[in-house]
């Protein structure tokens, strides 16, 4: 009886370690996913703003697609007047 007693005690003690070496285990993988999670979200957060940038500069070059034209439209209105008055200013002289 005292034998089987000492054998249940180490079969218990053995089962209590393995149970604390389990618990470390499982306790170092939440940390972990813990870890991952926290990269996953920031990853979405580096994505999301990404994307909003991307679409301020597609909007801006659409913008300027559409100014360029005016631009240079108004630019060579500009130098024909510039042009224009230098003449007179020779042929009045």
């Amino acid at each position: 009886m005292q034998t089987k007693r000492l054998r249940m005690s180490a079969q218990l003690e053995a089962e209590k370690r393995e149970n604390a070496e389990l618990r470390l285990i499982v306790s170092n993988q939440r940390e972990q996913m813990e870890g991952l999670s926290k990269q996953v979200q920031e990853t979405e957060q580096t994505r999301i703003r990404d994307k909003e940038e991307m679409s301020k500069k597609r909007r801006l070059v659409g913008v300027l697609q559409l100014l360029l034209p005016l631009l240079l439209e108004s630019n060579s209105k500009l130098f024909q007047v510039h042009r224009y008055w230098s003449i007179e200013a020779i042929t009045c002289n």
